[in-house]
């Protein structure tokens, strides 16, 4: 499915956090997803980063820099996804937000490597260190996994997507079953 069709899906959860603005010091790692850059109050101070080019393991940033962390389909790349969100956590500002997402029931896809898939009780587990998690969900339901595979007789093939969703695809948006997971999400604070 399209990148910004599972965005549309997970962001709908986490725009309510996100609706209250996004200010200070904010890092995108691996860029920052559109459905958060609306949200962006003047003044806020954006640095984005790719992985791998950095280390989320650790990161070439000082304690307690920035207010917001976005890890955006990043952390099932990430050889040890533990010691990376200890790494975010060590970024962020007493009070600073991180917003995670990530893949679950779905496709592997090399970023180098494709290592880990988590469900939202993994998720929360991977940020029991964290003050406060605001939202902790997934997305994704059998019919949906169905539409990813094409499971017609004879085809093991995804349909193509590029960056249009087609009006099946957003009929789907609300087709949501928490027992077949596409996509999970974590907003938590420090």
């Amino acid at each position: 499915m399209g990148e910004h069709f599972l965005r549309l899906a997970c962001y709908k959860d986490i725009n309510k956090i996100l609706k209250k603005g996004i200010a200070g010091r904010v890092l995108g790692i691996s860029g920052l997803p559109s459905m958060a850059s609306i949200h962006l109050r003047d003044g806020a101070d954006v640095i984005i980063t790719k992985y791998p080019n950095v280390d989320v393991h650790n990161m070439p940033y000082e304690d307690e820099t920035f207010d917001w962390v976005f890890a955006d389909f990043v952390i099932e790349h990430i050889e040890n996804p533990w010691q990376a969100v200890a790494d975010i956590k060590r970024v962020l500002n007493p009070g600073g937000i991180m917003v995670l997402t990530t893949a679950s029931l779905f496709e592997i896809h090399d970023a180098p490597v494709d290592l880990y898939r988590f469900t939202p009780d993994g998720l929360r587990i991977l940020c029991k260190d964290f003050n406060k998690i605001h939202t902790c969900g997934s997305w994704g339901s059998k019919r949906i996994v169905s539409f990813m595979m094409d499971l017609s007789p004879g085809s093991w093939k995804r349909p193509e997507m590029k960056d249009r969703p087609t009006q099946e695809m957003i009929e789907m948006l609300d087709d949501d079953d928490p027992c077949w997971p596409v996509i999970v999400w974590v907003v938590a604070e420090k």
